[in-house]
């Protein structure tokens, strides 16, 4: 497996949204996310990273979670919880080879912020990567 992939450099910040940003959108009947624009920021090992743009769509029914901006970037599948969601999908870079599954689970904190950490398949090294979406 190539160096950049393991290196998950895609990294990230889990900030504190600034004080003008909107509340996040929140399905009534429970605490996942609402379809709409995100900033979403990481930390790889603690070290922060600045915000990206991301996304959250319906499709098929289903919610779709997108990282639209860097050089590497993550696209899949939301699964609500009673707590906030479950990503389970496929971490990329549109510029090279570094594709491998990632998943992680979310909660939503008392300021509305969605954190979780990445996961990388079972036997995949790479660093500790946090991420924070919040609502644009």
């Amino acid at each position: 497996m190539p160096r950049m992939c393991t290196a998950l450099v895609f990294a990230a910040v889990v900030m504190t949204p600034p004080a003008a940003a909107k509340p996040p959108a929140v399905h009534a009947a429970d605490a996942g996310p609402a379809p709409g624009h995100y900033a979403c920021s990481f930390s790889e090992d603690g070290t922060p990273y600045p915000p990206y743009e991301c996304l959250i769509t319906r499709r098929a029914g289903s919610l779709w979670l997108e990282k639209k901006t860097g050089s590497q970037r993550l696209k899949g599948n939301v699964e609500v919880t009673g707590t906030g969601f479950r990503f389970k999908g496929t971490f990329f870079c549109p510029l090279g080879d570094c594709t491998q599954p990632v998943s992680a689970d979310f909660t939503r904190d008392e300021t509305g912020v969605f954190r979780g950490t990445l996961r990388l398949p079972p036997g995949a090294r790479g660093p500790t990567t946090e991420m924070s979406l919040v609502r644009k």
